[in-house]
C-alpha cells in the first residue's frame, strides 16, 4: 500500500473535536486538479498532493481546510502563472483556518493572501519568486522560506516561527499599524533583504490593552530592525530576548527598548528616535554599551560563522553567561544570543525490533564541572542495560546494527527504574579542558532480535 494512502486512511477515520469526520481526497488520483478537489471539500477535510508542478491561482475561500503536500516543498510546487494572487484564503464572516503545508508557492503578484475574517497557516512552505509580496494578511508561518520575492517577503502577520527571510526586495518582514494584535516573532532568520530585516509597529487604544512587541531568538545578519510600540495613553515596550544582530542597527521608532541575553555586534547596535527608555542587560555588544548589568564586550565564537553557523563554539563568553534568573534547556543560566549552547547531539547508528530506535537521553545536564549529568534510556528497557563510552565516534557493524563509539569502557549492567528512569546520575568531574566530547551508547540483551542484542541511538556530549 502506497504512504500516502495509509495516512489518508488515518487520517479519515479520525474525529475531531467537533463531531465532524475529515474527508481525504488524493490529487491526482482522485482529483485532477488541487482546486478540483477543494471544490468538492468541506471544512476539516485533507487533501494530499503528490509531487508535481500544480498550476494555480487556488482559492481556498472560508474553507478550514488541510492541503498537504505528500514529499514536500522540494518537489511539490503551486506554480500561479501570473495571478495577482498564488493562495487565497479568508472570507468575509468566516474565521475558518486554512493549513498549506509543505508546498513550493511561486509565480504570482503576491504569493499567498489571507483576508476576510480567515486565517492562513503556511507550514514548512517556501515562498519564492512572486514579483510582489510573499504573504500577507492574518497568516501564521512556521519553518518558512520567504526568499527573492519583489517587495517584502511576509506582511501584517499574526506570527512567525522558524521562519528565514532572503533577498526579498522590501522588508523581510512588515506588520504596520495593528491595533490590539501583537506580531509574534520567534526562531527567525534576515539576510540580505532590500530594506532591511523587519519593521514592526503595534498600538493599543489604552493603557488598559497591552501594545508590547516581542523579537525572541532570531538573527539579524546585516539586515536591520525598526521597532514601534505605543498605546494612546503613553508609550509601550519593544522586547528583544536572545536576539542575535551582525552588522545592522536595532531603530527604535516609538516606545520603550528593553534588550536581554543578546548578541549586538555592530558599531551602532541602537538607535533611539523615541522618547521611551532603553534598557541593555546581560548581552554581549561594543564597549559604549557596556554600564549595563552583565554586559560583555567580546568575540562570541561562533561555530563556523561564514558558513551560515551562528551557533555558540565551546569556549564562547556568551555561554551560561545570560541573564541569571534565565535557565536554558540544558538547566543552566542562560546563554546570550539566538541560539542556545546545545552540549548534547544525539546521533544515528542502534539496533532495534521494528526499526523504532530507542534514545539514550534524559535530564543529561549542562557538562559544567560540579553541575549533575544525568543519562536515561527512552523507552525504557526491563533488560540489563550496557554502556558503551569513548572519546571516539566509530560507526562499525555490530549484532545486526551500529556501535557508534568505539570500546574504551563498558559499564553495566545497570537497571534503569521508573519513574527516575536513569541509567547514569552523577556530578561532571572539575579538570577536563573545554571542547572535551564523548560518545555512548546503550545495549541490552534482547531475544526477539537475531543476533540476541538491541541498542539505543548514540549519544555525543561536549563539555561547553
Amino acid at each position: 500500500m502506497q504512504p500516502s494512502i495509509v495516512v489518508g486512511a488515518l487520517l479519515a477515520g479520525s474525529v475531531l473535536a467537533s463531531g465532524a469526520r475529515a474527508e481525504v481526497h488524493f490529487v491526482p488520483a482522485e482529483f485532477a486538479t488541487i482546486q478540483d478537489a477543494l471544490a468538492a471539500s468541506a471544512d476539516f477535510d485533507v487533501i494530499l498532493v503528490s509531487p508535481g508542478t500544480w498550476t494555480g491561482p487556488l482559492d481556498i475561500q472560508g474553507l478550514g481546510v488541510e492541503i498537504r503536500a505528500v514529499e514536500g516543498s522540494a518537489v511539490t510546487i503551486l506554480d500561479a502563472q501570473g495571478a495577482a494572487v498564488g493562495v487565497h484564503a479568508g472570507a468575509p464572516g468566516d474565521d475558518s483556518i486554512a493549513h498549506v503545508i509543505r508546498f513550493t508557492m511561486t509565480g504570482a503578484v503576491d504569493g499567498a493572501v489571507a483576508d476576510g475574517d480567515g486565517t492562513l497557516v503556511l507550514d514548512q512552505c517556501v515562498v519564492r519568486d512572486n514579483s510582489g509580496v510573499g504573504a500577507r494578511g492574518p497568516i501564521d508561518a512556521y519553518s518558512c522560506t520567504f526568499s527573492g520575492n519583489g517587495s517584502h517577503g511576509l506582511e501584517d502577520f499574526d506570527a512567525a516561527t522558524g521562519c528565514t527571510f532572503e533577498d526579498n526586495g522590501g522588508w523581510g518582514a512588515l506588520a504596520l499599524g495593528a491595533v490590539i494584535h501583537n506580531p509574534q516573532m520567534d526562531f527567525c532568520t534576515f539576510l540580505g533583504n532590500g530594506l532591511g530585516g523587519a519593521r514592526l509597529s503595534v498600538s493599543g487604544p489604552g493603557p488598559a490593552w497591552p501594545a508590547d512587541l516581542r523579537v525572541e531568538r532570531c538573527t539579524f545578519v546585516g539586515d536591520k530592525l525598526q521597532l514601534a510600540a505605543l498605546t494612546s495613553g503613553g508609550t509601550a515596550t519593544s522586547t528583544l530576548r536572545n536576539v542575535t544582530l551582525l552588522g545592522g542597527t536595532v531603530k527604535v521608532l516609538q516606545g520603550s527598548l528593553d534588550v536581554s541575553n543578546c548578541i549586538l555586534l555592530s558599531p551602532t547596535p541602537i538607535t533611539d528616535l523615541s522618547d521611551g527608555d532603553v534598557s541593555v542587560t546581560w548581552s554581549d555588544l561594543p564597549g559604549a554599551w557596556l554600564p549595563g548589568t552583565g554586559n560583555i564586550d567580546a568575540d562570541p565564537l561562533f561555530t563556523d560563522a561564514a558558513a551560515g553557523d551562528w551557533s555558540l563554539a565551546p569556549g564562547s563568553p556568551c555561554i551560561n553567561t545570560g541573564n541569571p534568573a534565565l535557565i536554558d534547556p540544558d538547566t543552566s543560566t542562560s546563554d546570550m544570543g539566538a541560539f542556545t549552547y546545545a552540549p548534547w547531539t544525539i546521533l544515528e547508528g542502534g539496533i532495534a525490533p521494528g526499526g523504532s530506535l530507542p534514545s539514550l537521553l534524559g535530564g543529561m545536564g549542562p557538562l559544567i564541572a560540579g553541575e549533575p549529568m544525568q543519562l536515561k534510556v527512552w523507552p525504557l528497557q526491563p533488560a540489563g542495560v550496557w554502556l558503551v563510552v569513548s572519546t571516539t565516534e566509530l560507526d562499525l557493524p555490530f549484532k545486526g546494527g551500529v556501535l557508534v563509539p568505539a570500546v574504551d569502557a563498558v559499564f553495566g549492567p545497570l537497571f534503569p527504574s521508573f519513574p527516575q528512569d536513569q541509567l547514569v546520575a552523577a556530578y561532571w568531574p572539575s579538570g577536563l579542558p573545554t571542547g572535551f566530547s564523548f560518545v555512548a551508547q546503550a545495549w541490552w540483551p534482547n531475544a526477539l532480535m537475531p543476533q540476541g542484542w538491541e541498542a539505543s541511538k548514540g549519544l555525543r556530549g561536549v563539555q561547553p
